[in-house]
């Protein structure tokens, strides 16, 4: 099954394989469903590492969580993602 979207006089055609974005910017960004499988929501690395929703969010907005993209206001992080250090563990402070 394919798909036709007009976005400001350009015609786009996608299939079911591809996952279509426009940002806010107006940039249309195209993934390839079969990598959509490799990521997860915010809730769901919360409920994996045992931290609040909120926490993770906080994470990706400062940058710590590699390869995590913002889609309006939810966040996509692939799930193989290493939980960051705290920044307040002993252990974290030694690895500066």
């Amino acid at each position: 099954m394919k798909f036709k979207i007009v976005y400001k006089n350009i015609n786009i055609f996608i299939s079911a394989k591809y996952f279509l974005y426009i940002s806010d910017s107006g940039s249309i960004i195209v993934y390839i469903m079969d990598t959509m499988d490799n990521l997860c929501t915010a809730k769901e690395l919360a409920e994996k590492w045992g931290i609040t929703v909120r926490m993770v969010t906080l994470m990706c907005t400062e940058g710590k969580i590699p390869g995590a993209k913002k889609f309006g206001n939810s966040w996509v992080i692939p799930k193989d993602t290493e939980k960051p250090l705290d920044g307040r563990t002993k252990e974290a402070k030694e690895s500066r």
